[in-house]
């Protein structure tokens, strides 16, 4: 089971409002820069694009550089889209 490695929580039906970064590789798979802390009180989400490495590399990436979440996108038409539970 792989959930010790996630510090996730659950978000209330009424979502949560941040701010978004793309991802510098787009991939993720390689360490990428600290977030930029801006002068605003709501996290910062990084958008990171589908595929070359794991998921978990991406989200652990990303955790790494300070981001509150990752949102992994498909840049490829004619898949089925895939949701978590």
């Amino acid at each position: 089971m792989l959930s010790h490695w996630f510090s996730a929580r659950r978000i209330s039906g009424a979502g949560i409002v941040g701010t978004l970064s793309a991802a510098n590789p787009p991939s993720a798979c390689m360490p990428i820069p600290t977030v930029e802390r801006k002068r605003t009180n709501f996290p910062t989400f990084l958008l990171v694009e589908r595929g070359i490495c794991n998921f978990l590399t991406k989200v652990q990436n990303a955790q790494d550089a300070g981001y509150a979440a990752a949102i992994v996108y498909d840049n490829q038409d004619g898949h089925d889209l895939i949701t978590s539970k």
